[in-house]
This record gives structure tokens, sequence and C-alpha cells, in this order.
């Protein structure tokens, strides 16, 4: 095995790290040239310095040919031709991003944010993917290769807006859960994606969408005080992933907003129904006096509104019973228009043989005729 000259990074070997390689099976190097090694216990990456004892340890070495000399100048130049091969690789296709990733990144969230780019997704008549589409155009055009064509990367685009939309909304909920201690770090790019989601009501600070109601502690017991539980909070939470799937209805049908200030903390707020309003019991209007209107005793709860799932739901069921009243309405109409007919053709069967019988009649009685009127003439 080959041995490493710089002694901090000895005890990198093949066994236990592997090395970032392209397309084209050629290593991999960071903004600052570093090459990209991966820990296979741990499954982090690590940045070590391009030298050439650290090439030959993962196979990447130099090979002299025959009668050329060690140090040649030659052996330098293959050794940097070797390794930095990366021109035609794509973007955001390797695990550990490099400075043109980033840099793609931020363009792609500064047209998103553009008033051009808002407009059209905010127009219900616009296929979204078309947008995504003329967003990985201009990347393209601006020097980003995100992929071989423009409809890959069109989804490309949409696929990495929902990456960064799903940290985004991850980190409001870990910073809403009462479970959570020691404050988790906002993800990359939080504040230009703030920028751009703060305009949905979801992630919107809009007070109007939040009413507090003051409950007394005379008028619940203390298992009913303790039923805002941090498990309800959750559930609410959870419910924003549910809502996530409903792209056209997010603005509309959202059980809470979040509250995100500048310096990166989250508050969540719920929105309840006007006309479900509490007031505390007469009993307790003495302390609530004394204390400026509100109780001691008394706290602060959240009303929520129905869940809007359920009515979607109900709405489906009731559209698709209307449904099948219809086709049993159909279907009678057609049972009756079947039955008349049959009723009409055996009418005709009737008429047709009464014809047909009083034609027979007629002709044996002129038979008849005929038969009586040559007896009579041979008779005389």
């Amino acid at each position: 095995m080959t041995t490493i000259k710089t002694e901090k990074f000895q005890w990198i070997n093949p066994d236990n790290h592997s090395i970032a390689v392209d397309d084209q099976k050629q290593p991999v190097v960071n903004e600052n040239g570093d090459l990209i090694v991966l820990d296979n216990a741990s499954g982090k990456c690590i940045a070590v310095p391009n030298t050439e004892d650290i090439l030959e340890v993962f196979g990447f070495g130099y090979v002299s040919p025959p009668g050329s000399p060690k140090d040649s100048p030659e052996r330098d130049l293959k050794s940097i031709v070797q390794v930095v091969t990366e021109a035609d690789q794509l973007l955001w296709s390797m695990r550990t991003p490099c400075q043109k990733d980033i840099e793609a990144t931020r363009e792609m969230l500064a047209l998103v944010a553009s008033k051009k780019y808002q407009d059209m997704f905010n127009d219900q008549c616009t296929v979204k993917i078309r947008v995504w589409k003329r967003i990985c155009e201009e990347l393209m055009s601006k020097g980003y290769r995100i992929a071989d064509s423009v409809n890959e990367g069109g989804i490309k685009c949409h696929q990495k807006w929902r990456n960064l939309e799903k940290s985004y909304r991850n980190y409001l909920i870990s910073s809403t859960d009462p479970n959570t201690s020691a404050p988790k770090k906002p993800p990359p790019y939080f504040e230009a994606l703030h920028d751009i989601l703060k305009r949905k009501k979801k992630y919107a600070n809009a007070v109007t969408y939040t009413q507090t109601v003051v409950v007394g502690e005379d008028m619940l017991d203390a298992d009913t005080a303790n039923s805002v539980t941090d498990s309800s909070i959750q559930n609410h939470l959870n419910y924003s992933d549910t809502m996530d799937e409903l792209d056209d209805m997010d603005a509309q049908n959202d059980d809470h907003c979040y509250v995100v200030n500048s310096s990166g903390q989250v508050s969540k707020r719920f929105k309840m129904d006007p006309l479900a309003v509490c007031s505390t019991t007469s009993g307790n209007s003495n302390g609530a006096s004394s204390n400026g209107g509100v109780g001691s005793s008394s706290y602060r709860r959240n009303v929520q509104q129905p869940d809007v799932l359920e009515q979607i739901l109900e709405r489906l069921v009731g559209l698709q019973k209307d449904a099948l009243a219809a086709q049993d309405r159909q279907f009678a109409r057609m049972e009756k228009i079947i039955k008349d007919n049959t009723a009409q053709t055996r009418r005709l069967a009737e008429v047709m043989n009464r014809l047909f019988q009083n034609s027979q009649n007629e002709d044996d009685s002129k038979n008849q005729e005929k038969m009586s009127g040559m007896t009579s003439s041979d008779a005389e």
C-alpha cells in the first residue's frame, strides 16, 4: 500500500475511504481545488489536498513510461489533466455541491423570485412545468449546464425547488416543535427562500388570520386544559405536508401560518372560526376585572377551523352520490322506453295478425263463392 507523505492525512486508506469521481471516472475537486473523499463508516465527505501521494492511494497515480524521467514536466501535466476533467459534468448531480452548483442554485432562486416568473407561477392558466423549462433555458444560456435537454432540465429545476422548499418547511416544523430544546441551524439559501415563500399565506406573518381566545380556568377542568398538547400541535404541522400535495389550493386551504422574523426564529399561529367565541363565566368576573379583564388563572387557547381535507372528501362524496343518482334516473328512463317499445311491438304484431286472418278469411269466402257458382252451372 502506498504511504501518504502528508502526516495529517496518513490515516486515509482505500479500505475505509472512497474518492469522488465524475462521469469519466476522474477525481472531483471542490471550489478550493481539494479532493473530495468519502468516509465509508460515517458517510461524511471531507476535503483533502490534491496531492500525488493521495491520488496514488486510490489508484490515480502517474505511471512513467519506459525511458521517461521520473520528474519530467510530462509527469506533472499528466497528473493535472487526469484530475481536472469535469468540464462536461452536469450540475446538481453530485452529493457534495461544488461552487458551480451553488451559483446555479442562487441564480435559479433569483429567477424564481423575479416578478416575471412570480406572475407566471400565480397565473392559474399557465402550465407550471413550462415555467420551469423557461427558467432552465435562462440558466443554460448563462453557462449553467443543468441537463442535456430543456425538458429534462425543467423537471430537474422543479425537483430542485421542491427539495429546497421541503428543507425550508422542515426547518419551520423543527423550530416550532416544543420537544426540541436546541435551535436548529437554518438550511442553505434560507433568506432567499424566505423572500419567496413569505408571499404565500401559509408562511406569511398574517395577524388577520389569527385570533386568540381567552378561556377562564373555571370553564375547563385540568384534563381539558391540558388537551392542547404538543401532539396536537405536531399534527397540525404534519398536516402541512398533506397540503403541499394540493399546490393549487395551498393559499386558500391552510389551517395555520408560520411567522419568521429577520433573525430566523420561527413561531406559529392558528386560524379559528370567528363564530367559536368563548368567554369567562360570571364566577370569575371579579378576578378578571382586578387583572385588567383577564383572570390570573386564564390561559390562551387556539381554536382551529375544521379540517379542510375532510371538507374536500365530503364534497367529493356528495358529488359521487349525485352522479350515481343521475345514473339511476337515466337507467329508469331507458327501462321505461324499452318497456314501451316492447308493448308497441306486441300491439303491432297483434294488428298484423288480425289483418292476416281477415285477408285469409276473405280469400276463403271468395273461393267458396267460386266453387258454389261452378256447382250451380254444372247442375244446369
